[in-house]
């Protein structure tokens, strides 16, 4: 970790709704430039394999219909994570399940929709970088 925080700031992209690596880094301050929507989705739900994705075993893709508080989606959160990976359909559920992920609902990332914004914002002076930086940690 010390290695990374010698960096200005971090570029990430997601592999999971939930990374661990994300948390690592967010937890060290640095300046984070993470993918925005609709970017984001080319990224986190492919591969969410174990995150009851694709791969996941049914038991993990089922919920427990005796569990207390569980409330109503208008989506599942399985449907659109099914056996096989369709680009072109469920739209909504994507965008309404990420809303939940840490990719969305932390405060301070640096969101990027492209390439090219990526690079302009990666250009981030030392002082840009500090302010980002102490406003992560408070």
């Amino acid at each position: 970790f010390q290695d990374i925080g010698r960096f200005r700031a971090v570029a990430m992209l997601p592999h999971v709704p939930y990374a661990l690596r994300l948390a690592d880094v967010f937890a060290l301050g640095s300046p984070t430039l993470v993918p925005a929507e609709p970017l984001l989705h080319k990224f986190v739900w492919p591969f969410a394999g174990p995150f009851c994705g694709r791969t996941d075993p049914d038991l993990s893709r089922s919920l427990d219909p005796v569990a207390a508080n569980t409330s109503g989606h208008p989506y599942s959160p399985f449907d659109f994570q099914g056996t096989v990976f369709h680009l072109d359909r469920y739209h909504d559920d994507r965008r309404y399940w990420v809303q939940y992920s840490e990719w969305e609902r932390w405060p301070h990332l640096l969101r990027f929709k492209s390439a090219r914004e990526l690079l302009q914002k990666a250009t981030m002076s030392e002082a840009e970088a500090r302010k980002i930086s102490l406003k992560v940690r408070e």
